[in-house]
């Protein structure tokens, strides 16, 4: 028997429950994942709200959660490259959960000394920064903005920005200017007068932006890159009124190997996704509601069975 998180119906805490089911085995071209963390994000309460129902429809019961770190423990047929006891991270469809099928093409060995906890907090946010900057076309010597770069995502984004040569500004709160000026990128403080402090770092101009925050801000941030054309969000959805490109609401954009770029960058020492809190399973409410108020700081992993 496997244990999940199930969500009955659009609302808040009180949709969601646990629930056990027998495991399932995996089919041709899947593995079986024994979880021992499961990432969060903010997706998952847009999604049990009911906010994104128009692009993201749910069918009730489902199980929340798009990315997880363990071991596998059962590899369907077809599957090469991944063997019974691997460790590896993974992006998958129902991630609240002790065991989890994954389509081989979403699983990536796990690296020596990369614990599940820090491995879980990659797949999403790695996927999201590498394609991204990728949509945004940085390249070396190119400016780059990252509105909230000190979420996971934005993260993610900027360390690929810096890895590409780029130079970048994260337009961030206080308490995480530290934590940009130690990964190489520049930090403005977000708030009135923003347009301004942005100017002042980048007097020539800027190449590019990502919005990562979603905080209605839109309009002051062409300001910053001077064009619409320059700015993609992940967390606004009024973007197409503003001739801003939404980045994520179609599944063909994936690019999974922004987690295989992104590991080996932790390998090589250049890339990190903070944690800033761990909750187990049963508490999945819990992290989704400090999720939702934003004051997270960090990523949030749900923690399952015994962790390394």
């Amino acid at each position: 028997m496997a244990t999940s998180i199930l969500v009955d119906g659009f609302g808040g805490a009180e949709t969601m429950r646990i629930a056990e089911f027998d495991d399932r085995m995996p089919g041709p071209g899947e593995v079986r994942i024994a979880v021992r963390a499961a990432g969060v994000n903010p997706i998952d309460f847009k999604i049990r709200n009911g906010w994104l129902s128009d692009v993201f429809p749910s069918t009730f019961p489902y199980v929340p959660g798009s990315e997880v770190a363990g071991v596998v423990d059962s590899v369907g047929s077809g599957v090469d490259g991944l063997a019974v006891g691997d460790g590896v991270v993974a992006i998958v469809p129902e991630g609240y959960a002790t065991s989890a099928i994954a389509a081989v093409e979403t699983v990536f060995a796990k690296p020596d000394g990369l614990s599940f906890v820090e491995a879980a907090a990659f797949p999403v946010a790695a996927e999201v920064g590498y394609r991204t900057m990728l949509q945004l076309s940085v390249s070396a010597g190119d400016v780059v903005v990252i509105n909230g770069a000190g979420g996971p995502a934005g993260s993610a984004a900027a360390q690929f920005a810096l890895a590409f040569g780029a130079q970048v500004i994260g337009i961030v709160g206080r308490s995480t200017f530290d934590w940009m000026q130690n990964i190489g990128a520049i930090p403005v403080e977000y708030g009135d007068g923003v347009v301004e402090r942005v100017a002042a770092v980048a007097p020539r101009g800027v190449d590019a932006l990502l919005d990562c925050a979603g905080r209605g801000n839109l309009a002051e941030l062409v300001d910053i890159a001077g064009d619409p054309a320059k700015v993609i969000t992940i967390a606004d959805m009024s973007a197409p009124a503003l001739g801003i490109r939404f980045s994520g609401a179609e599944p063909g954009e994936r690019n999974v190997e922004g987690v295989t770029k992104a590991l080996e960058l932790w390998t090589a020492g250049k890339m990190r996704i903070p944690v800033a809190a761990t909750f187990p399973l049963g508490q999945a409410a819990e992290a989704l509601a400090l999720s939702e108020s934003g004051g997270a700081g960090g990523k949030l992993i749900l923690t399952v069975g015994e962790l390394s």
